[in-house]
């Protein structure tokens, strides 16, 4: 019987990713109310997270305990209600993140010598692990301050505000700036400029790089 790894090589790791943190993003719209749902929603990165982070398997096992961490904190910060815990929960999630982008950065975008369908879906992957990073980001924020953020969206109680903070997230990258959530206090703006910009930022230079590596592909055959 093949092991659960040689599976999901077969379907493609950075596949396999993508369709996890879009089933995310998809499902968490139908468990706004339920924080414990969410967060056994995002268990899904734990199986193919690591998976797609890197070939190394001692540097996966970091990953895996990052994800693992993540839930677990996620899960205890849910029950105890403690806004400390909170903070601790959403900047480990954080680095689970910021992990995952700098992993599949240097494996598959860096070291990679040719454009392939993984490399497309490490782009796409890429981004939105940026999404989602700088959304646990700005929840780490509300959670010890909660006047860091204004909007009516915020004002919904039975909502997590980590789904607020996923949609804030990706509206500021994309620069849509529909204004119905606005960040208050120095840290909340900088944050959302720093998105704003890495947002921007990447697109030009991921795209420079896709660019290079098939007109080197092109040449060597």
């Amino acid at each position: 019987m093949p092991s659960l790894e040689e599976v999901v090589s077969r379907v493609g790791k950075q596949s396999n990713l993508a369709i996890s943190l879009f089933c995310y993003l998809i499902a968490d719209a139908f468990v706004s109310e339920n924080r414990l749902l969410t967060y056994s929603i995002l268990a899904m990165l734990i199986i193919s997270g690591p998976m797609a982070a890197g070939k190394k398997r001692g540097r996966r096992l970091v990953t895996l305990v990052l994800a693992v961490a993540m839930i677990g904190l996620g899960y205890a910060s849910t029950v105890s209600q403690s806004p400390q815990l909170d903070f601790i929960a959403y900047m480990v999630a954080s680095l689970f993140f910021m992990d995952m982008i700098y992993l599949i950065s240097r494996s598959v975008l860096i070291e990679q010598t040719r454009v392939t369908g993984e490399t497309l879906w490490a782009a796409i992957n890429i981004y939105l692990l940026f999404g989602m990073m700088f959304a646990f980001l700005y929840s780490a924020v509300l959670a010890l301050n909660p006047g860091a953020f204004a909007g009516g969206i915020l004002e919904n109680e039975s909502q997590d505000i980590t789904q607020s903070m996923v949609y804030y997230s990706f509206v500021t990258m994309t620069t849509l700036g529909y204004g119905d959530i606005a960040p208050h206090g120095r840290l909340a703006e900088d944050l959302a400029i720093l998105q704003a910009l890495t947002g921007q930022i990447y697109l030009v230079v991921i795209m420079a790089r896709l660019v290079s590596l098939a007109v080197t592909t092109r040449d060597r055959e």
